[in-house]
């Protein structure tokens, strides 16, 4: 309840989605689509799964944001370094 009163539940959530997406097992499970065969959409009380879709969604996001970064500071290390060892490009 600490959280709700100070204005930190944003944190809060950002936290338990950062713990939650780098379980590796648990990140395979939703990358992989896995998810998918076990939502129950005729639950009437239920979110008919689409928590659990926009959470699969959130982390193969951060997958392909990571991917992205991995590459572009990979072009941009390998750029240096033939800048450095090549000093005439």
């Amino acid at each position: 309840m600490k959280f709700l009163i100070n204005g930190k539940f944003d944190l809060l959530i950002f936290k338990a989605i950062q713990l939650l997406s780098n379980t590796q097992p648990l990140a395979d499970y939703f990358i992989a689509d896995l998810h998918v065969r076990e939502i129950n959409e005729e639950n009437k009380l239920g979110s008919k799964g689409n928590v659990t879709k926009a959470f699969a969604d959130l982390i193969k996001f951060f997958i392909n944001l990571i991917k992205f970064y991995q590459f572009y500071i990979i072009g941009k290390c390998g750029h240096l370094m033939r800048k450095l060892l090549n000093p005439q490009i």
